[in-house]
């Protein structure tokens, strides 16, 4: 059976629990992030301009 699998950007690491029995071959994994979260600082000398 396969199985979505939420993911926020504030949640990565190594041992996230939603992962943990995770199966690559059926399950989707929902990466997301929050609009505010990932604009408020530039997190990459190379990202440019205005958001």
């Amino acid at each position: 059976m396969t199985a979505l699998r939420l993911v926020l950007g504030d949640q990565l690491s190594h041992s996230i629990s939603s992962l943990r029995d995770c199966h690559l071959n059926t399950d989707v994994i929902l990466m997301c992030e929050v609009w505010n979260e990932a604009t408020y600082v530039k997190h990459h000398k190379k990202v440019r301009g205005n958001y």
